[in-house]
């Protein structure tokens, strides 16, 4: 019974094969489509982070102006220890904030102001 009806629809099955390898083919190329955009995303947010990162850094002539125009900073020396102890000099009104410290116990930063650090 299956033989016969084998014969009897062989064109209908070689066209359902050939329609399969054509829509393969598509789907293939959805698939890689859609990769190559994926792609193509992630690299535009990496390069609008690493410019947003680039341009979230101060000069220290910036930091002049805001500390003469007393605007209300929270300036962190975030220098190791070796290199505080070699050299202690810290920006007026700053607070020594070792990075290491930084991460287990942060800071307040709940008052709103803008906190810039610094390392050397």
């Amino acid at each position: 019974m299956f033989i016969g009806l084998g014969y009897l629809l062989s064109n209908q099955i070689e066209q359902v094969a050939a329609y399969v390898s054509r829509v393969g083919i598509f789907l293939w190329g959805i698939v890689a489509g859609t990769l190559f955009v994926y792609i193509f995303w992630k690299y535009a947010q990496r390069q609008r982070f690493l410019h947003r990162l680039r341009t979230a850094r101060i000069t220290p002539e910036e930091l002049k102006q805001k500390l003469d125009a007393a605007e209300d900073l929270l300036i962190l020396d975030v220098r190791n220890a070796l290199e505080f102890e070699a050299d202690p000099q810290m920006i007026p009104g700053a607070i020594y904030f070792p990075l290491e410290k930084l991460r287990d116990d942060p800071p307040d930063l709940s008052g709103g102001r803008e906190v810039i650090l610094y390392c050397d």
